[in-house]
């Protein structure tokens, strides 16, 4: 038997969102007391969605951009939304596990480290810190026009290495770029090599999530699991987006033996429009490493950084082309009016 609150919440999330958006802001509140449940996890996720794109479009640019998101979303909720309510996740500490102010204002950074020194430290240190630190320098790897890639060893795993990209796209514009990253459901549909991507826990206070993301490996290898707390920022004032991801662990997930589970990853993507969000052209710089706990030949890693790397980028470009192609040019012209 629902109570009368989920009653209440079921109601508000079958209504179109575009035609009223009051409801957007009605379905947080209820959101907030079910905060145990998987359903309202996926229903926050929209709220936050919305509150990024409030930084980058106007309200007129919302509708149209959420209306492509009304078309699926009572087939994404049907047949859950009650098992959801049943269903009570596990007590997870942001406090203690999640991405902070600083950790974000670190992230950032990286760009402006970059302008000055492609090969500065991704933390942002200084190259007298960097000395004292020990820490290593970065190893150009590919350079191609508008595409580079840097490695360099991996702290404590001296098989394993950090990577760097930096790249520059003229025909999509930096809000597709970042919301093809940031939007799950939409990778899902790009990304061939995912078996599951969901969010199983967030935090409404700064908007980060947990996120559980199950991969697809070379065969005969098992797929590989991700168990990652991410959180994403729109800088208006400094024009950057920031999306921010490490490894964590979550106790409604233990690590089980029909994937291999990875402890060690990190991924840090901070995008600049040239212009503005939703104007053509922007530049991104990436880092990123994980341990994917396979021994495989150094040949294969060579391939990895040179064919593996720029194709998952290049798939994220795509997948952004395609998004704003479907609704861009009306967002576009929404906006300038």
């Amino acid at each position: 038997m629902l109570s009368g609150l989920q009653q209440k919440l079921a109601s508000v999330v079958f209504r179109p969102f575009s035609t009223d958006w009051s409801r957007m802001r009605q379905l947080g509140r209820l959101c907030l007391r079910q905060c145990n449940s998987h359903a309202s996890i996926r229903l926050r996720r929209y709220c936050q969605l919305v509150n990024l794109y409030q930084q980058l479009y106007n309200e007129s640019s919302l509708r149209g951009l959420f209306a492509h998101f009304d078309r699926t979303l009572w087939r994404r909720f049907r047949g859950r939304w009650r098992e959801g309510f049943l269903m009570a996740a596990a007590t997870f500490s942001f406090q203690a596990n999640g991405i902070n102010d600083e950790e974000m204002a670190r992230a950032a950074d990286m760009i402006c480290d970059f302008d000055r020194d492609p090969q500065a430290s991704s933390a942002g240190q200084d190259d007298r810190s960097k000395e004292d630190s020990g820490e290593a320098t970065w190893e150009m790897v590919m350079n191609e026009p508008n595409f580079r890639v840097w490695k360099r060893p991996l702290p404590d795993h001296s098989q394993l290495y950090e990577y760097k990209c930096a790249g520059t796209y003229h025909d999509i514009p930096a809000a597709a770029f970042f919301m093809a990253q940031l939007d799950l459901d939409y990778r899902r549909q790009w990304d061939e090599q995912v078996i599951t991507l969901d969010v199983i826990d967030s935090d409404d206070a700064t908007g980060t999530e947990v996120v559980r993301w199950i991969t697809h490996y070379p065969y005969p290898m098992y797929p590989r699991e991700y168990i990652y707390v991410r959180r994403a920022c729109v800088d208006s004032c400094r024009k950057l987006m920031t999306l921010s991801s490490h490894a964590t662990e979550h106790p409604g997930f233990p690590a089980s033996k029909k994937h291999i589970r990875v402890d060690v990853y990190s991924s840090n993507m901070v995008i600049r429009p040239h212009s503005d969000f939703d104007q053509l052209g922007m530049d991104y710089v990436l880092t990123y490493s994980d341990d994917p706990k396979a021994a495989l030949p150094s040949t294969a890693y060579k391939w990895m950084v040179k064919y593996g790397v720029p194709r998952f980028v290049q798939q994220i470009h795509d997948a952004a082309k395609t998004l704003y192609e479907k609704m861009g040019n009306r967002l576009v012209a929404e906006s300038s009016d």
